[in-house]
């Protein structure tokens, strides 16, 4: 299966250099930076999506419910209400990013979600890389 990998600063694509990542080519973060000491390896994404996709009923909502949507992030209200992912119109409508977003390491300035809360396992953020950029979001 052809596999591609998530650039450790793909931040740079999503802000700009000052408020994007500030990893080295190693992976770990330059020195002085918030990230200081932290250490990823990028995620190994698919090509191509698995059949059969992963489903948004069964697995994404709820994942997304737990480290994403909840009061105080991507929600009404939320410090990051902007992107409102309560609903899958909501993810759907902002996939690219959020399919970005949790690809980076958490350890990233980018990276969701933010150091200090819940995090999800590298296999769950693969998880939801996947269907949200490869597959594009199927409503399943």
């Amino acid at each position: 299966m052809s596999r591609w990998r998530i650039p450790f600063c793909i931040a740079a694509a999503l802000a700009s250099a000052a408020a994007g990542c500030s990893g080295s080519s190693d992976g770990s973060a330059a020195p002085g930076s918030d990230d200081a000491g932290a250490e990823c390896e990028p995620l190994v994404i698919p090509m191509s999506c698995p059949s059969p996709p992963p489903s948004y009923k069964a697995d994404i909502s709820f994942l997304v419910a737990n480290y994403c949507a909840g009061p105080k992030c991507h929600s009404s209200g939320g410090a990051e209400s902007v992107h409102d992912f309560t609903t899958y119109e909501g993810i759907v409508n902002d996939r690219l990013t959020f399919a970005q977003q949790v690809a980076l390491c958490p350890m990233a300035s980018m990276g969701m979600p933010p150091l200090g809360s819940p995090q999800p396992t590298e296999e769950q953020r693969l998880e939801l890389a996947t269907w949200a950029g490869v597959c594009r979001a199927p409503n399943n």
